[in-house]
């Protein structure tokens, strides 16, 4: 399930650094290399619940003393407190809704306001607040194209580069929330030549290797 690396990482989870250990379940080839799958340890799984404290006081900050302070403590700890907020910020883009998308641009604003320079903690994050603002346009764009009756049932994100030799790629059995997060995601860096679908299963049929 694509969404859980992309709930747990940044923006771009195929450009993670070499120290982070990942399960490779599709080939490298092409967008393939998005979807990757963290082997988490206990450690991690702790730093979890860090990242979801951080975030509540971040969204909290209603004062400049508290807005202050909170910089100044982002930027003692470097790069893996700016980790964290990065990954909440991207896991609320994840499952955010219609009514959610005033609060994550206020939010996205607020990030940007205390870190305007993110490269300076890290290169890795040096246009996330512009990745982020980009991928809550691309997801309100969809939302806007689908009335909300529409938007029940399973949804999948389908990709194809017909000039290239890379396969087809299909991530099924998406909500719609998931869906758009993901056409977002693949939007930001979507090349001249590619293809990518937003679409809504209507029918299927489904079968296992131990029915035949």
């Amino acid at each position: 399930v694509p969404s859980i690396a992309a709930s747990l990482f940044p923006l771009f989870p195929h450009k993670l650094p070499a120290t982070f250990p990942v399960d490779k379940r599709l080939s490298d080839q092409g967008k393939s290399r998005i979807t990757l799958f963290p082997k988490l340890t206990h450690f991690e799984v702790g730093n979890l619940t860090a990242s979801r404290i951080l975030f509540e006081e971040f969204i909290k900050l209603d004062t400049s003393a508290a807005q202050s302070a909170f910089r100044d403590k982002m930027l003692s700890n470097g790069y893996t407190h700016l980790r964290y907020l990065v990954e909440e910020l991207t896991d609320a883009i994840r499952k955010a809704e219609e009514d959610d998308f005033p609060s994550l641009a206020n939010w996205i604003a607020n990030a940007r306001d205390l870190i305007p320079e993110p490269s300076h903690i890290s290169p890795y994050y040096q246009s996330v607040w512009e990745e982020m603002t980009r991928m809550l346009a691309y997801k309100q764009e969809a939302y806007a194209e689908f009335s909300q009756e529409k938007r029940q049932g399973e949804w999948q994100i389908v990709y194809n580069n017909p000039n290239a030799n890379d396969d087809l790629l299909c991530i099924p059995s998406l909500s719609f929330p998931e869906a758009t997060y993901l056409y977002a995601k693949y939007r930001l860096d979507l090349k001249k030549a590619e293809i990518l679908r937003l679409q809504k299963v209507v029918e299927h049929l489904t079968v296992t290797g131990g029915s035949n």
